[in-house]
C-alpha cells in the first residue's frame, strides 16, 4: 500500500472557486481529484517527452544506421518465420 504524504497548495481564489465546484459536481473529495489530475498532467508530460525523444532520435543518423543494421540482421529470420 502507498502512503500518503500530506501537503499544502496555493492557489488563486477563483481557481479554488472551480475547484470546489468541480468537486461538488463530480462528488469527490480534493485529494480525489487534485490527484487524479496530476497523474494525468504527469502522463501527458511523459508521452509528450517521449515522443519529443523519438523525433529527436529520427533525426540521428548514428541511431538510424544503427536500426538499419539491426533489421538486416534480423531479415534473414524474418523470411524464416514467414515460410513456415
Amino acid at each position: 500500500m502507498l502512503t500518503k504524504q500530506k501537503t499544502t497548495l496555493r492557489l488563486n481564489s477563483a481557481l479554488m472557486q472551480d475547484l470546489e465546484k468541480t468537486i461538488k459536481f463530480l462528488n469527490c473529495s480534493i485529494n480525489t481529484f487534485v490527484e487524479r489530475a496530476i497523474k494525468e498532467a504527469i502522463l501527458k508530460e511523459t508521452k509528450r517527452r517521449k515522443l519529443a525523444e523519438i523525433e529527436e532520435a529520427a533525426k540521428d543518423p548514428l541511431f538510424l544506421k544503427d536500426i538499419e543494421e539491426t533489421m538486416t540482421a534480423f531479415s534473414l529470420l524474418d523470411a524464416e518465420s514467414l515460410n513456415k
